[in-house]
């Protein structure tokens, strides 16, 4: 556009997402197997010495919750699906506010430097 001089232009993510990796999925069978195990040492505990149960117990419980918390952490991490470009730019005193506003939406402005979006 005439008149309007781009002094700088950054790149920044503008919508994210979650995503299920290969991460996520090793911790979730991490969890998973040990809620099995809790489980089946639940089902048999009649049959095993007190010292075995606590150890499998214990062993699985933290499996269990290791697994839990890192599939959290894991899908917690946010993927980059799209992107936009902002740019910092000067007018000069042609530049016609209207037309000006109908090519760009103003994010913020700093003495003469607006920062500025193309609109689509």
């Amino acid at each position: 556009m005439k008149g309007v001089t781009i002094l700088n232009s950054v790149e920044i993510v503008a919508e994210t997402a979650h995503g299920w990796n290969t991460k996520c999925t090793v911790s979730f069978c991490i969890m998973a197997a040990g809620l099995l195990l809790l489980l089946c040492m639940l089902w048999i505990s009649g049959k095993w010495r007190e010292e075995v149960f606590t150890v499998f117990t214990v062993i699985s419980s933290a499996m269990f919750g290791f697994g839990l918390v890192f599939t959290i952490l894991f899908y917690k991490i946010e993927n980059p699906i799209s992107y936009k470009i902002q740019y910092q730019v000067t007018a000069d005193d042609s530049v016609s506010l209207n037309e000006f506003l109908e090519n760009y939406n103003i994010i913020s402005i700093d003495g003469k430097i607006y920062t500025v979006e193309e609109k689509n």
